[in-house]
């Protein structure tokens, strides 16, 4: 598999993308240049995304699971951005109507 040149992101961010490439694997990153650059290529999911995977496994219930949310959103000061937007919607109204 070719290295594929991206712009505009870090070099540690584009080992990531061309591994997960390489490997077919889905590249789990919060940078939303990375994610943008990856559309056709690889699968991207942004870190909230665990939690979504944990409450359908049983492992949080959907209240906790925001509220961990919440949690991040302060932590990291993404306020209203994408990748909480598409979080919380995910998790409210489930993956197949997310953003």
């Amino acid at each position: 598999m070719q290295l594929q040149p991206l712009s505009y992101v870090s070099d540690t961010d584009k080992d990531l993308f061309n591994l997960a490439l390489s490997r077919k694997i889905a590249l789990v990153t919060d940078d939303v240049k990375l994610v943008r650059h990856s559309i056709g290529t690889i699968s991207t999911e942004f870190s909230p995304f665990f939690l979504t995977v944990f409450t359908e496994a049983g492992l949080f219930q959907k209240n906790e699971a925001i509220q961990k949310l919440e949690t991040m959103r302060s932590i990291r000061n993404w306020r209203n951005n994408t990748i909480y937007l598409s979080a919380i919607r995910e998790l409210t109204l489930g993956k197949d109507n997310n953003i």
